[in-house]
This record gives structure tokens, C-alpha cells and sequence, in this order.
């Protein structure tokens, strides 16, 4: 149960990005043709677009950092004997993650207030938060695959 529910996992965050891709191009494209065509626009779409860039980003993120293929500086690391090297990953992972966790928490707390405000999207009519929630979420699952990635390699590396 619980590795199908990770490969289901896996593949609903590429096809949630895609999705999200997908969207922001028609929704663009559209806007196009209505201003260019016919002198209007769809009201809100750019406010939406917007957005749609907020879930690409840390839906891109978090599969890159999943797959550890997350944006990390490794020249010092390559001549770093084996136990340094893991302590310094090590120190990386805690940090990384602790900025992670701030980020959540401060992420959140402007989620919160969104919810607070009561403001919609004029295109679709959904409370502004629906589509901020993406913010502490990605930085939480992002947070999330740094650990686990971490404890990972720790585990190979004392395996072997």
C-alpha cells in the first residue's frame, strides 16, 4: 500500500505541474487572440497566470529535489575525503532544512492572512489562499525530500 501510494504520489505532482503548464499557455495564448482579435480579455487571467507560475515553480521544485537534481554547489564537496564529506552533507541537509522550515512557517503565516482577507480571484471566484497554498506546501515537501534524500545517502554511505 504504502509504495503504490508513492509512485501515485510521484506521478500526481508531474501531472499536477504539466497541468499547471498546460493552463498558463492556453490562458496566455487566449489572451492573445481576445485582445488582439477582439479588443477584450478574460478579467483575472493574468492575476491567474500568475499564480499558475507559483504551483510550476514548487512543483518543479519539488521533483527536482526529490530526484536530487536540485540547484547545490558541489566543487568543495569532490575533495573532501568520505567522513568530512558526509558530515559537511549532513550540515548542508540540517541547514537546508531548517531555512525550509522558516520558510513554511513564514509562507503560512501570509497564507493565513490571505485567508483572513477574504479576497477572491476575480476569474474563477476562489478565495486567494486556494491557490497561496502551494507556497507553504511546496516549501514543506521540498523540506520533506531534503530529509529523506539526507537519510538516504547517510544510510548508503554507512552501508558501505
Amino acid at each position: 500500500m504504502g509504495f503504490s501510494l508513492l509512485v501515485w504520489m510521484k506521478k500526481m505532482d508531474a501531472v499536477l505541474a504539466v497541468g499547471c503548464l498546460s493552463a498558463m499557455i492556453l490562458i496566455v495564448l487566449c489572451q492573445i487572440v481576445l485582445r488582439n482579435m477582439f479588443n477584450t480579455g478574460i478579467e483575472g487571467a493574468d492575476f491567474l497566470v500568475r499564480h499558475l507560475v507559483l504551483w510550476v515553480v514548487f512543483l518543479g521544485a519539488g521533483i527536482a529535489t526529490r530526484q536530487h537534481m536540485h540547484i547545490h554547489i558541489d566543487l568543495l564537496p569532490r575533495w573532501m575525503p568520505g567522513k568530512i564529506k558526509m558530515v559537511s552533507e549532513l550540515l548542508v541537509t540540517v541547514f537546508s532544512v531548517a531555512v525550509l522550515v522558516i520558510l513554511t512557517y513564514a509562507s503560512f503565516t501570509f497564507v493565513k492572512m490571505e485567508f483572513d482577507s477574504g479576497i477572491t480571484l476575480p476569474l474563477l471566484e476562489l478565495p486567494i489562499w486556494v491557490v497561496e497554498i502551494i507556497i507553504p506546501v511546496g516549501y514543506g515537501v521540498i523540506a520533506l525530500h531534503f530529509i529523506v534524500n539526507g537519510f538516504i545517502r547517510i544510510y548508503h554511505k554507512n552501508k558501505s
